[in-house]
């Protein structure tokens, strides 16, 4: 299958953003749950910083995983580097 742009790049870098809108693009996108890791700016503000989302073994495809990381809290702000990053990990394909 072929991972579809996530919905995270209709969203605009720099706001604000609550983390189930984040969570819900990425579950939209992969029709997988995800789970968000966030870390602070110089300003103490959290920042998406790592999204997580689970392959299987031999990683051909995504699986559900049913225990996350409890990593982050609401709101976080979208960072232009994570926007770069998330576009060229959307680019690979699974079979």
């Amino acid at each position: 299958m072929k991972l579809r742009s996530l919905l995270v790049f209709s969203m605009i870098v720099g706001r604000y953003y609550s983390l189930e809108s984040v969570t819900g693009a990425v579950s939209k996108a992969t029709n997988y749950t995800s789970e968000i890791e966030c870390n602070r700016d110089v300003s103490k503000n959290r920042k998406l910083y790592r999204v997580y989302v689970y392959v299987e073994t031999l990683a051909s495809k995504l699986i559900e995983c049913r225990v996350f990381p409890a990593v982050c809290v609401i709101p976080l702000r979208l960072g232009s580097l994570l926007c770069e990053m998330l576009k060229v990990s959307t680019k690979q394909q699974f079979n």
